[in-house]
């Protein structure tokens, strides 16, 4: 019986280096892997990439088919840097990418990907609320828009005439006579 065992490598990951981990402050959490990604542009293709940051750490949350991020990277992978510079918001990440891709051709990030049960599990809930919330809040009616802009105003206009008033009423504790208590 034969059978044909094929292995696919990724070709544009590494491993992060000691001197890169230390310039971002790289703390390696246990059941997670840690490499570099690079990326390189090619005409026609687009980079395909959907982002989402919470607490400070930018995560994966879609790659288009066909994508540059479609060979990069999975759903719930965590971008740390891009070219040797921590980043942690969405809109620096985004224009450092395309920046590079655009003057440079190329970029490098390192990645965060999960890879025990428990961080994996992690991963996916994370996952499953970044992309939740996006849909399930809704949008802000006009009319209690228009009522908060008119109480704003209004407790601006009233703000240097109101003078704060205390609301702490102190109350004499009950009286214990044995096993009744009375309120006199």
């Amino acid at each position: 019986m034969k059978f044909v065992l094929v292995v696919n490598r990724p070709q544009n990951r590494e491993p992060v280096v000691y001197a890169r981990a230390a310039s971002i402050q790289l703390k390696r959490l246990p059941g997670y892997a840690y490499f570099v990604v690079n990326l390189k542009r090619f005409d026609k293709v687009h980079l395909g990439l959907g982002i989402r940051s919470y607490r400070n750490k930018i995560t994966v949350n879609r790659t288009d088919e066909n994508s540059l991020a479609a060979f990069a990277y999975l759903v719930g992978d965590s971008i740390l840097d891009v070219n040797c510079e921590r980043i942690t918001d969405v809109q620096v990440l985004q224009k450092r990418l395309i920046d590079s891709l655009v003057k440079y051709g190329a970029c490098n990030t390192v990645v965060e990907r999960a890879e025990s049960a428990i961080a994996i599990h992690n991963t996916r809930v994370m996952s499953n609320f970044l992309t939740t919330t996006a849909t399930t809040d809704p949008t802000m009616p006009v009319d209690v828009i228009g009522i908060a802009q008119r109480e704003i105003v209004r407790h601006k206009a009233n703000q240097s005439k109101t003078t704060m008033k205390g609301v702490y009423r102190h109350v004499e504790p009950a009286k214990d006579y044995g096993m009744f208590v009375f309120f006199i």
